[in-house]
């Protein structure tokens, strides 16, 4: 049961850095900037560490630097983030029994299977 509720953690532990980036994303889209996944993430895992001051990314020798980007969030964002989040907190308690059952019943038909070979 450890490994299902380590799961179950390790998988909520991501959805900040989920619900951030896909609103980076939207952000950067409307400003018409595109930054690779990587830079992305660098810039995400910057903010979740609440870190407010700027961040440089890494430059490659035949880019051009062009003008920063500044991101900025509003109280629309934050609500959007809220609703976000309360949404998978209602959806919660039937995600983990869906999960459950359907991590329960795997090992058990293949106990069933595998019975009257190791039985013996």
């Amino acid at each position: 049961m450890q490994v299902l509720q380590k799961g179950f953690e390790a998988a909520l532990g991501k959805l900040p850095e989920q619900i951030l980036s896909q609103l980076l994303a939207t952000k950067l889209k409307a400003q018409g900037q595109t930054l690779s996944k990587r830079d992305q993430r660098e810039i995400v895992t910057h903010i979740l560490a609440g870190n407010a001051f700027p961040i440089k990314l890494r430059e490659w020798q035949f880019w051009k630097t062009g003008e920063p980007i500044t991101l900025a969030f509003t109280a629309e964002d934050l609500e959007r983030i809220g609703h976000i989040a309360e949404t998978v907190a209602q959806k919660l308690p039937e995600i983990i029994d869906s999960a459950s059952v359907n991590v329960a019943s795997n090992p058990l038909s293949t106990l069933k299977k595998r019975w009257s070979r190791q039985f013996r």
